[in-house]
């Protein structure tokens, strides 16, 4: 369940924020924008949790897979927090530069980025965060939401400062 529900709040966040409420402004406003949103959200998360399953187990690989056994269905939630803190920063730090596919593509390569660094050498190397299968170090669902809280203060709180000359 951890993997579908964060799935459904990354599509949330892509739709919304990163593609600019596309493709739900189409229905018109109001209401129907709402209802179409809610439902469509539902529908492209669990189209992206039944993607970034495959996903997952690719970039962890198939020993450190076979480890985990049904936890693996979680690692799209943990996907899902890095593409997250992405699409939150450079929509927030950076301004929402370009267009909403090339935010959406660039965010998503920012998070696998963020994703195998984190697993493969931060969480062991850097926060000395225990070992959850060979190879593997960590949790991103905790650490990365850190980040994004901060990050959330300093784009809100401080605005961006620093950043807003690249806006």
């Amino acid at each position: 369940m951890l993997g579908w529900f964060y799935s459904i709040v990354v599509a949330v966040i892509l739709t919304g924020q990163t593609l600019d409420n596309w493709p739900w402004r189409l229905f018109g406003g109001g209401g129907r924008t709402a209802i179409a949103a809610t439902v469509g959200n539902v529908v492209v998360g669990t189209a992206l949790y039944f993607l970034m399953v495959p996903l997952a187990k690719l970039l962890i690989g198939p020993g450190a897979t076979a480890e985990l056994g049904s936890v693996i269905d979680q690692f799209p939630a943990q996907i899902g927090v890095c593409w997250a803190f992405w699409m939150i920063f450079w929509a927030n730090g950076f301004g929402n530069r370009f267009s909403p596919s090339v935010r959406a593509a660039l965010t998503f390569v920012l998070a696998l980025g963020t994703f195998v660094f984190y697993y493969r050498f931060a969480a062991q190397h850097i926060l000395h965060e225990p070992e959850v299968a060979t190879g593997l170090s960590g949790n991103a669902l905790g650490f990365i939401d850190w980040l994004v809280l901060w990050t959330l203060i300093y784009v809100v709180g401080f605005q961006s400062l620093g950043l807003r000359r690249l806006a």
